[in-house]
């Protein structure tokens, strides 16, 4: 999917149904594929190495929907291997 896919959509759906054949089936179409990509996402991020934090082929809107997450993430991951390298965690 092209990076930009969801806000393309949005603003030709906002702007221009008029000129659409069905803008209400394509509305549905494009929630549909959304929930798949949150999905995947989803499932990706169970899978995650703590090492590697790559999520390849995302696009913008799923990337900055996944931003609190990941920071927190990571920031959570970071306390835990500072207590383990200081001997705290057991």
């Amino acid at each position: 999917m092209p990076f930009r896919f969801a806000e393309i959509s949005k603003v030709l759906l906002d702007v221009a149904s008029d000129d659409l054949a069905s803008p209400d089936k394509l509305r549905g179409l494009l929630k549909d594929i959304r929930e798949a990509r949150q999905a995947k996402a989803r499932e990706k991020i169970g899978k995650l190495d703590p090492n590697a934090t790559e999520l390849k082929g995302l696009c913008a809107m799923e990337v900055n929907e996944l931003r609190p997450f990941m920071v927190q993430a990571s920031w959570v991951a970071a306390q835990l291997d500072k207590g383990f390298n200081e001997g705290r965690v057991a």
